[in-house]
């Protein structure tokens, strides 16, 4: 998984998914999966694995997912493509 945003916005969806669903759910089993080996097949798990989930248990967790990324400087920073990272603020 070599870009940053899209490990972060996995270890994101595990997190959220973890804290709402519970470390059972598909979502939390799937993340986890591409978090540890990024091949395309288990990428396509995890869309499969929300698209299983209820529509407002996709909700909820793609809500606070966007939410947590949002308000993360660090990961908005890392993603400028002239950003200084000795100056970054966190």
């Amino acid at each position: 998984m070599g870009e940053i945003a899209t490990k972060k916005f996995f270890e994101t969806l595990n997190a959220v998914s973890l804290d709402i669903l519970g470390p059972e759910s598909a979502i939390v089993d799937a993340t986890r999966r591409a978090l540890n080996d990024p091949a395309p097949e288990n990428l396509v798990m995890v869309q499969e694995a929300l698209m299983d989930a209820s529509e407002d248990q996709r909700e909820a967790i793609m809500r606070k997912v966007h939410s947590q990324l949002r308000n993360n400087i660090e990961a908005i920073w890392d993603q400028l493509p002239y950003a200084n990272i000795a100056a970054r603020p966190n």
